[in-house]
């Protein structure tokens, strides 16, 4: 990932988190602050998760994972990173296959109800498994 890229998914992050405050602005606006508070707490959830399962992966694959789970919010879709153990560099061409396959998952759940918007990437020593609720296989 070059620079320019870089700077843009900081942009993203910053754009996905003044989201996620006036979310939580509203809730409070309406005096719901017991909705503010899950709408935190699921956040924080989601953002620990993501750092943990992440934290194996090295830079570049780390970059592209930060970059697919923030494609997926816009959809409404969590993305669920979990590696086996600390994951090898990969290559440009499996970056480039490991993001069709996790955008393609994303589409897919992006037309699930609210509540199944998910995909599951599986990252170990006998390859890469992308997974939606509704699959039983790779995606």
């Amino acid at each position: 990932m070059e620079e320019r890229e870089a700077l843009e998914l900081l942009r993203r992050q910053r754009h996905s988190l003044i989201n996620h405050l006036q979310v939580v602005s509203g809730w409070l606006q309406l005096d719901r602050a017991d909705r503010a508070r899950q709408y935190l707490e699921s956040v924080a959830a989601r953002i620990a998760v993501e750092a943990d399962s992440t934290r194996q992966f090295p830079p570049a694959l780390a970059l592209v994972a930060l970059a697919l789970s923030l494609d997926a919010e816009t959809y409404g879709v969590a993305i669920s990173w979990q590696a086996s153990e600390p994951v090898a560099a990969l290559e440009g061409s499996q970056l480039v296959a490991l993001e069709a396959q996790v955008s393609a998952a994303v589409q897919a759940a992006s037309s699930a109800p609210e509540g199944a918007r998910k995909v599951e990437v599986r990252i170990g020593p006998g390859g890469i498994a992308v997974h939606t609720p509704s699959d039983k296989g790779e995606g």
